[in-house]
């Protein structure tokens, strides 16, 4: 009697090789496309350096001087804030070794938060400074924005009866800034800005924050997926994270306008 197994089995290692093989190679083929997307980044900057080099920019000579380069980025940190003195609309300024968030109007600073803790992406931290002093010497554009936080919060008030009613509005804080306050924002060059508050003591703010983190995480392993089936370069945002607390973050995102710039300065 032949041995009717040995068939059935023969098939069910075929497939099993098969299954191994084809997951093998899609992460194979995501470590490439993971590897190769900073690199990717910076030849986008590179070449849209070159092109505005081309266009009359200067493009700034390398050094191996901590005094020149750190000299550099506070030029291109001055030229980004001598643009805001004829801008009439609120601006974000990223300051890194201030450990500090600040609003401008006008070119003065207005409100000055402290930044508990920050995160640099690694090619943040490696890139040249002929491309530092290209990508940050002019105010970043905002191109989208999340948050769980509300914009215009509309509240509604009693008009106070008594003079007792009255101390006790104008002392009362609202208590929509204790909300959870978590913002993203992508900036043109691709830079993601991760701003989150401080506190995370509370169910409530570590639930947020994880639901606010999964759909970023989301949107890139789509964009990953859909560059290994076309076949096509994957676009790396390097991320920049920022804490702060949640007051301060809520109030910071309800004065950014619409149309948000962002100055950075790090070294």
């Amino acid at each position: 009697m032949e041995d009717l197994a040995k068939p059935k089995l023969s098939k069910i290692k075929i497939i099993l090789y098969f299954s191994v093989s084809l997951v093998a190679l899609v992460l194979i083929l995501v470590a490439i496309k993971l590897v190769n997307a900073p690199i990717a980044k910076l030849n986008e900057w590179e070449i849209k350096m070159v092109n505005e080099h081309t266009a009359g920019a200067t493009i700034v000579q390398i050094a191996n001087n901590a005094v020149y380069d750190s000299l550099q980025r506070n030029i291109a940190l001055r030229k980004a804030l001598l643009t805001l003195v004829k801008k009439d609309s609120m601006v974000l300024v990223v300051n890194l070794p201030d450990s500090s968030l600040n609003l401008v109007l006008n070119g003065v600073f207005i409100h000055h938060v402290k930044i508990d803790e920050y995160e640099i992406d690694p090619m943040l931290k490696d890139l040249s400074l002929a491309l530092y002093v290209n990508q940050f010497s002019t105010p970043l554009t905002i191109t989208s924005t999340s948050a769980t936080i509300v914009k215009e919060p509309i509240i509604e008030k009693e008009a106070p009866k008594s003079p007792a009613d009255l101390l006790a509005s104008l002392t009362t804080p609202d208590t929509l800034i204790f909300k959870p306050a978590y913002l993203k924002m992508t900036a043109e060059n691709g830079i993601n800005f991760f701003i989150e508050q401080t506190e995370d003591s509370l169910k409530e703010d570590r639930r947020v924050r994880a639901s606010f983190n999964t759909v970023h995480k989301s949107e890139r392993r789509r964009a990953l997926f859909n560059a290994i089936i076309n076949v096509e370069a994957y676009d790396y945002q390097p991320s920049l994270l920022l804490k702060v607390t949640k007051i301060e973050l809520t109030a910071i995102y309800r004065a950014l306008p619409k149309e948000t710039k962002v100055v950075v300065y790090y070294r």
